[in-house]
């Protein structure tokens, strides 16, 4: 029975030998059957479903949308026959084009790794996500494209796909929220205090959190105490390297220089 490594392992390696396989198969068939495939979507507009019923767009328009505007009961009523018949979908972009949600929420992590999901905290936090946007009836977007600035990267999410997004602890030397921001979309920052204007953000008090960690360590009656102090590039490395600190100064405890290690919080 391998242990719980092995076995996670062992299962990244089954999801990306199926991908690959997938992958494979796919362009192998279009090869074998030696064409060139466009793929053209039949996409039935209002102007199909208002040509069907013999009614204006407008009509249309107000029956699939409940908008207040009187509408005969019986052509309501066909208006909605003929979308069913002809399977006629709103289109999502073209809505958020027009200033209508989407229900939709796009989380962005800062740093896109695959322990990202398996994490204790990031996986708390995503499923918070989760079950706050189902309770509200919302669908979630998780962004696994890495940020390679604004410039290059910003353009991408400005096509409508979210109503806003969600930054989970962006590095201080990224500019992922003033660029979403910058487009006009609605950003909330998580673990993180962001300075760029009209942005919320929720974070804790790292600082606190740390002293207090320390204080208790202290109080069983350790000593060498050493803080592990995560990456330089995250927003929380100061705050709790001082945090740990004003514990140890006020014990009257020696820091020497060994014992602030800066590594990655990962399990192993």
């Amino acid at each position: 029975m391998p242990g719980w490594g092995q076995g996670a392992n062992w299962l990244k390696l089954l999801v990306k030998t199926a991908f690959e396989k997938i992958y494979t198969f796919y362009f192998s068939f279009l090869d074998n059957l030696n064409v060139l495939c466009y793929i053209s979507l039949i996409v039935i507009t209002i102007r199909e479903v208002a040509a069907d019923c013999g009614v204006s767009t407008a009509t249309v328009s107000n029956v699939l949308n409940n908008t207040p505007r009187p509408v005969h009961p019986r052509t309501r009523e066909r208006v909605l026959e003929a979308a069913r018949r002809l399977n006629y979908h709103p289109n999502a972009m073209a809505r958020s084009l027009q200033g209508r949600r989407l229900h939709t929420i796009g989380v962005h992590f800062g740093t896109i790794e695959p322990e990202v999901i398996t994490n204790p905290y990031a996986s708390l936090i995503l499923q918070g996500i989760l079950t706050t946007a189902a309770q509200r009836e919302y669908n979630v977007t998780l962004c696994t494209a890495r940020w390679h600035g604004a410039t290059r990267s910003a353009a991408a999410f400005g096509d409508g796909r979210a109503d806003g997004y969600i930054v989970v602890a962006p590095p201080l030397d990224s500019d992922v929220v003033s660029g979403l921001s910058d487009l006009g979309l609605s950003v909330v920052v998580i673990s993180s205090q962001t300075a760029t204007p009209g942005v919320p953000f929720v974070d804790v008090d790292n600082r606190a959190g740390l002293r207090l960690a320390t204080e208790h360590l202290i109080e069983l009656g350790h000593r060498k105490i050493a803080h592990m102090t995560g990456d330089r590039q995250q927003p929380s490395y100061e705050d709790r390297r001082l945090g740990y600190l004003d514990a140890m100064s006020a014990a009257g405890l020696p820091v020497p220089p060994e014992y602030l290690v800066t590594s990655w919080y990962m399990v192993e």
